[in-house]
């Protein structure tokens, strides 16, 4: 099948501005930030669903411009962390025994927390000695931040992101995914920025998504052969590069044939 069809298809949906209906909307809990931060724990350290956690911590770690991670493994959060001054951090989210993640979870509430006392008690704290620290104010709509350590990103960019890296899966009938579906409409929809498809999606993911889910294989497939050969390039450049460092700096023309075989085969 062409893939330009697909795109064809798909740029002939029909899109709505009206808001998501979702469960965290029915049950009048869309507020609350309490249960924001518990949907992020728990989905960012349960094992439950890997691809659902992996897409939401490489949707934090790419929100927050942080390349180098990329998978995510030996997981864990906490919610409503204690200080020494006994104010609560909203949520704590440790990754790959390197990472970690402090973040002030913001709704409807200006940002009025204590945030040195949050540094502070995280900085000097030795369980989190070992990680690299990232301090998040996490709100609805961007705001200005003082304090040094911390980034602002929002609730909006994180489950857009979300939602582009973790993809066609959001289709998936379980409740893991459906759960995830509602609480990033749900906030999409507090944000305001709420455009979405109309119900013609339904039709169109069930004729393409298994030849859309072979595309996103060959395209990660072609990724890791890609930078294997780049690297693989790269080492033999780095194996090599004596013998012909006077021809490079001279600034002749190299053909095919100037390069050994072996060479050319990586």
């Amino acid at each position: 099948m062409d893939i330009r069809e697909i795109i064809s298809a798909f740029d002939s949906l029909s899109k709505s501005d009206s808001k998501y209906l979702n469960i965290f909307q029915i049950m009048r809990t869309g507020h609350s930030e309490k249960v924001s931060s518990n949907i992020i724990a728990h989905f960012t350290s349960s094992n439950d669903n890997p691809d659902i956690k992996n897409a939401l911590l490489k949707a934090l770690s790419t929100t927050l411009k942080i390349n180098s991670l990329d998978r995510f493994f030996d997981t864990f959060s906490k919610t409503e962390v204690v200080t020494t001054q006994g104010k609560k951090i909203d949520i704590i989210i440790g990754a790959n025994n390197s990472d970690l993640f402090i973040i002030e979870n913001k709704i409807y509430h200006t940002l009025n927390n204590d945030l040195d006392d949050y540094f502070n008690f995280i900085d000097k704290n030795e369980e989190y000695s070992k990680y690299k620290k990232h301090f998040i104010v996490l709100s609805l709509h961007p705001i200005k931040i003082k304090h040094p350590a911390y980034k602002n990103i929002t609730h909006d960019k994180l489950c857009k992101e979300f939602k582009k890296i973790y993809g066609v899966n959001l289709i998936q009938q379980n409740i893991q995914s459906m759960l995830i579906t509602d609480y990033c409409n749900n906030m999409i929809n507090l944000s305001g920025n709420h455009i979405h498809m109309n119900h013609d999606i339904y039709p169109f993911t069930e004729k393409y998504y298994y030849k859309i889910r072979e595309i996103m294989s060959m395209t990660e497939s072609y990724s890791s052969f890609s930078k294997e050969k780049i690297m693989s390039l790269k080492d033999y450049y780095e194996e090599t590069k004596h013998q012909y460092q006077g021809v490079i700096n001279s600034g002749t023309y190299l053909d095919e044939n100037s390069f050994p075989k072996k060479f050319l085969d990586r």
